[in-house]
């Protein structure tokens, strides 16, 4: 089968469909559904990637989930970039989660709790309540710890995530989870006939993996560099 990658284009199709379907719901409104898809991105890397996915986003009219880290190296969630975003994801009626580097030497009590004062944390910061959490780059035990907070949503608890240990992931699970990983999407493309073959969806996407339509996914790396530098440029710039 021929690996597939998500460009700008794909991703605008998506979420047009998405749009027509009306499926798409909140993670806190979803646990009683029979159908849903929820809409989730991690935000890794490029500030500027996930405010071009926004805009889509609000033109279409659909409300999807932005996790941030605290601790991220990319980026700083007190910066004026990043504020801004925060703004925008509120007045798109949008929701803003927390992405948390789950510590394999901890035991669960201790990372509930950890995620406990960056829930609150990133609320201060972000300047509106901020009620749910995913894991960045999850290991087994991080799934299967299937961690809950008070009047939080774990983004991969039972209600929004079946988790198969053994990766032999059956053909209709529970709640089907479409996720690019490494640019692909080894659990199935979120397309029209996956779309329509389930009842409960979670899909992950990250900006820093979309492509322009003519640009080789081999580049995407420097290009990502190239943004980066170009901030740090006009940072150095104002100070010398």
């Amino acid at each position: 089968m021929m690996e597939k990658h998500m460009t700008w284009s794909l991703f605008e199709t998506l979420v047009t469909e998405l749009a027509r379907s009306g499926r798409v719901h909140d993670f806190m409104q979803s646990p009683k559904r029979r159908n849903f898809v929820l809409l989730r991105h991690d935000v890794d890397f490029s500030i500027e990637r996930n405010a071009h996915m926004l805009g889509i986003e609000r033109k279409h009219e659909v409300q999807a989930t932005y996790c941030f880290l605290i601790d991220s190296p990319s980026y700083n969630p007190l910066s004026a970039e990043v504020q801004s975003l925060f703004r925008d994801i509120v007045s798109a009626k949008c929701h803003i989660g927390l992405h948390y580097r789950y510590n394999d030497n901890l035991d669960p009590e201790e990372n509930s709790a950890a995620i406990t004062r960056q829930l609150k944390t990133l609320s201060d910061i972000a300047g509106t309540t901020v009620d749910r959490f995913s894991f960045h780059c999850p290991s087994k035990k991080a799934l299967n710890a299937k961690i809950a907070i008070p009047n939080a949503a774990n983004c991969y608890g039972p209600e929004f995530f079946s988790f198969y240990p053994d990766e032999k992931v059956p053909q209709n699970p529970p709640v089907k989870y479409i996720a690019d990983s490494n640019y692909s999407f080894p659990w199935g493309f979120p397309d029209h006939e996956t779309l329509e073959a389930h009842d409960k969806i979670q899909v992950l996407i990250h900006a820093d993996n979309i492509v322009d339509d003519e640009q080789p996914k081999s580049k995407n790396r420097d290009a990502l560099l190239r943004e980066k530098l170009k901030h740090i440029t006009r940072d150095l710039n104002s100070m010398y």
